[in-house]
């Protein structure tokens, strides 16, 4: 059985980089929407992590989230049209370095663990390998996938 991720699970290693009103996108200031990493949109209302998507570290358009935001806004594909519906949503960032908090390798830190986690989440490794494990772990919502 799949877990739920919520917002209070991802809130000590992600971090806020745009909020949606009804399709309407507004990015935090500051925010880096081109770094590589996993993106999760929260539900304000559930507080649940309906969408995930991620940005690449060898994406070739170099767009980074922007495209995936912008497909969106356009409602071009259903679960990008559910995000759009929500009454409000925040979309988070988990940067590179802090994947492995997705997939509840947190609690490693300095211990003899940390070196083996570091070579699986390496900068070389595979962001589909990544989505796939987070699709067979969590339910999110707007995604059978």
């Amino acid at each position: 059985m799949k877990k739920q991720l919520t917002h209070l699970a991802i809130c000590r290693y992600a971090d806020a980089v745009g909020h949606m009103t009804r399709g309407v996108f507004q990015k935090e200031e500051g925010a880096d929407l081109k770094a590589p990493g996993f993106h999760l949109v929260v539900d304000n209302k559930t507080g649940r992590v309906v969408f995930r998507f991620y940005v690449a570290p060898n994406q070739r358009r170099k767009t980074g989230a922007n495209r995936t935001i912008l497909r969106i806004t356009r409602r071009e594909h259903e679960p990008s049209a559910m995000v759009a519906l929500l009454d409000s949503a925040t979309f988070y960032f988990v940067a590179h370095d802090r994947i492995k908090n997705l997939f509840g390798l947190h609690d490693h830190h300095d211990s003899m663990f940390e070196s083996a986690i570091q070579l699986k989440f390496g900068d070389g490794e595979n962001y589909t390998e990544y989505n796939r494990i987070l699709n067979d772990m969590y339910e999110f919502e707007f995604q059978p996938y």
